[in-house]
């Protein structure tokens, strides 16, 4: 709710539903779905809504996203070749071709996706050029592409992964972080290298049993000294699960153990509000 895009996302759904999505995975799917609809009330009385509907313009956003994030093109364009495409955009017919899969097939022609592009999930950048609404509504829409079409394991490390260091391509750290989300071996593979990825946007709908795995992942690359290429800014409560606090008791208690690791453990239990450890943080202390 702290954020514009998705305290606009649950307005809409608890107005439209008179309850809120139990997982921010759940929020950005009908979030999405919401923002497919025809927004414009003259062209909706008038009954032109267009030939898809809602589910099927997402099966097409999903196409778009995944070009957009694993391409790394700014904008959609929509103007003539003659004209001259940008570098930094794809034109639509490079969008075009086979099929999407919502409740049905739905054929990706020309006209699809202008229809998808003229929904709530994009905005203009310009003359003959459209760009996505929000960054994490395409990073979303990315990560549900791959999933959708079970894409092998092997064919998502490529995406994501730069080709020379197990290390996640920056541009799509987001993207890694809901697919994580969603494939355990995935989940295990980033969380061994990187963990701080998986503390983005969908941090929130983590298990109990990934946010435990998540914070020994973390604590681990303290100990190997990583600590300093981890932001400031992570979103430490996200790591809240029953026994964190015994998980954490230990390592604030052990001399042995690295002081950055020590450090970093005190900053969860700040960020988790972890009462329980107030006596031996004040033994620290003294």
């Amino acid at each position: 709710a702290s954020k514009p895009i998705t305290l606009k996302m649950l307005l809409d759904t608890f107005q439209r539903e008179g309850d809120l999505p139990g997982s921010v995975l759940e929020l950005y799917e009908k979030g999405c779905t919401i923002l497919c609809e025809e927004q414009n009330e003259s062209r909706r009385a008038a009954h032109r809504i267009g030939n898809l509907n809602p589910r099927e313009r997402v099966a097409v956003a999903t196409r778009i996203a995944a070009v957009t994030q694993f391409a790394n093109r700014f904008a959609i364009w929509t103007g003539t070749e003659a004209q001259g495409v940008p570098p930094e955009d794809v034109p639509v017919a490079e969008l075009t071709g086979g099929n999407e899969t919502a409740e049905q097939s739905v054929k990706i022609t020309h006209d699809a996706v202008l229809e998808t592009l003229g929904t709530g999930l994009f905005s203009s950048r310009g003359q003959e050029r459209l760009g996505w609404f929000h960054q994490t509504l395409a990073e979303f829409m990315a990560a549900k592409y791959c999933i959708v079409h079970e894409l092998p394991i092997q064919q998502i490390r490529s995406l994501i992964f730069h080709p020379r260091r197990h290390r996640v391509i920056p541009q799509v750290r987001e993207v890694a972080s809901w697919l994580a989300l969603q494939n355990k071996e995935l989940f295990a593979e980033i969380a061994e290298d990187e963990p701080e990825v998986l503390l983005g946007s969908p941090a929130a709908s983590l298990s109990n049993e990934q946010r435990r795995i998540l914070t020994d992942a973390l604590l681990r690359s303290c100990d190997k000294s990583d600590v300093l290429h981890i932001q400031h800014n992570l979103a430490l409560r996200h790591l809240a699960h029953p026994s964190l606090a015994e998980q954490l008791e230990s390592v604030i208690s052990n001399r042995a153990r690295f002081w950055t690791t020590r450090y970093f453990a005190i900053r969860v239990i700040r960020d988790c509000a972890i009462n329980s450890l107030g006596r031996q943080l004040l033994d620290i202390a003294l």
